[in-house]
């Protein structure tokens, strides 16, 4: 915007696709993961064909940043652009606006008389000067849940190099300081008034200091707003006790750890490089500050060993048991996303069949259990259930911690789905209970009932 555009943003989510008028943009832009997303991102695309065919379609986000010639060569994008895209597509616009070479884009990808072309990436943008972004382009109100977690994204960047991880071309960390962070809270609490702040950052500790002043600072403020975010346990093992104190006095409520496995061999093997003992730690010492730790853990790996998920599950009962108020939010099985290490892993062992086209891609049967080849069939149906158990415990201790409002909020504002949903978890409880107790995850149609329609209804998991 600072460069003399002015964007729309769509969300597919929120507001009907059918009622743009198209032809008004100079191009559309659609940022896309790989599996459902793209599916719907195909879906626009389609329609944009039909109702105003000479407008100019972008694709962006982290598919392309790997599948961007399948995506160019497709019928529903004309460039994509590859790696972070606040530069290069003002350099599109501009392009495109003044019919110059395209070869001044970076990271572009486009394909002219059927020769494809595919610019270098650029610099990143100075992410430290990218300041209060421009919210004002949404209408907050259509999203009800921001009353309860506003996301927010203070730093961009991960150096770490786990196999199961798509972040290849995102190494290099770049931060907000503390200053402008604290700022650009201020006004999201003033106008937007959200219970907490998400921060999103893939890395939000790397720099221990700056945490410590962004929670200062937040203290100083009386920021009224608590605070969401992630760490890794070795990253967690230089916040000392001091910090902690800190941390809670500025309401950082509850931090997210990415668990992965409760065998260190495991951990070793997916390039993590934690520890069970560490993971352990973490849940002592925010049980000692009134921290609450969510923990996140993957099954079906690529050469799983057989001694990992009996040890996830163990540990899960010690994190419990060392601190009441921990929970886990997922036990997800691994999905064969582009770029990741353990995907090139099972494409060389033949194990995988990664899709070739566009329209594969956005059909999503790679994602299913079927196409996991590496997962036997049996305990492929056991990891279902044990999915959705973990979901499920995590959905409930949820509903049992918001408030009515919040309830209600996060059940389209309608009072009665909210408790006939509540009651209808309540149900299932006894069920689940007895499942996790005696290990018992086959034949889990009420569970994985549960989880679809959840999914169905809500629209992701």
């Amino acid at each position: 915007m600072d460069d003399g555009w002015e964007p729309s943003i769509l969300d597919m989510q929120i507001e009907d696709y059918k009622k743009i008028d198209y032809s008004q943009y100079l191009f559309v832009g659609i940022s896309s993961m790989s599996g459902p997303q793209l599916g719907h991102a195909r879906t626009i695309s389609s329609w944009i064909r039909e109702v105003a065919p000479g407008c100019p379609i972008v694709y962006g986000g982290d598919h392309v940043n790997t599948e961007d010639e399948s995506t160019v060569r497709s019928k529903f994008a004309d460039y994509a652009i590859r790696g972070e895209g606040e530069i290069a597509i003002v350099q599109l616009a501009n392009s495109l606006y003044e019919w110059d070479d395209i070869g001044i884009v970076n990271g572009l990808t486009a394909v002219e008389n059927g020769n494809l072309i595919r610019n270098e990436k650029g610099d990143f943008v100075d992410f430290g000067k990218v300041n209060h972004l421009p919210y004002y382009l949404v209408d907050i109100k259509k999203y009800p849940g921001i009353t309860d977690k506003f996301p927010y994204l203070s730093s961009k960047g991960c150096p770490f190099t786990c196999a199961f991880c798509t972040w290849k071309g995102n190494r290099k960390m770049r931060i907000k300081s503390p200053e402008v962070v604290i700022e650009e809270i201020e006004h999201i609490v003033k106008n937007y008034g959200p219970k907490t702040i998400t921060f999103i950052d893939g890395l939000f500790y790397v720099q221990v200091k700056r945490v410590k002043e962004i929670a200062r600072l937040a203290v100083e403020r009386k920021l009224d707003v608590s605070f969401y975010s992630m760490c890794r346990v070795d990253l967690f093992e230089k916040v000392d006790d001091e910090m902690l104190r800190l941390l809670k006095a500025a309401h950082f409520d509850e931090i997210a750890f990415g668990g992965e496995s409760g065998s260190d061999l495991q951990l070793k093997l997916m390039s993590k490089n934690t520890t069970a003992k560490q993971l352990l730690k973490s849940a002592e010492r925010t049980r000692d500050f009134g921290i609450m730790p969510t923990y996140s853990f993957l099954l079906g790996l690529p050469g799983e060993l057989d001694e990992h998920v009996p040890l996830s599950l163990k540990i899960i009962d010690e994190l419990k048991k060392l601190n009441p108020v921990a929970r886990c939010n997922i036990m997800a099985i691994f999905d064969p996303y582009p770029g990741a290490d353990y995907t090139d892993q099972l494409i060389a062992e033949k194990q995988y069949e990664q899709p070739t086209t566009f329209e594969e891609w956005c059909d999503s049967k790679w994602l299913e259990l079927g196409a996991k080849r590496w997962i036997p069939k049996a305990k492929g149906k056991d990891y279902l259930t044990l999915q959705a158990l973990v979901r499920y415990f995590y959905v409930w201790d949820t509903l049992n911690l918001w408030p009515w409002e919040i309830k209600v909020a996060r059940h389209n504002g309608s009072r009665l789905f909210a408790i006939v949903s509540y009651v209808a978890h309540g149900l299932l409880w006894p069920i689940a209970k007895m499942r996790w107790k005696f290990g018992f995850f086959k034949f889990g149609f009420e569970i994985n009932g549960w989880r679809k329609l959840t999914v169905m209804m809500r629209g992701h998991d």
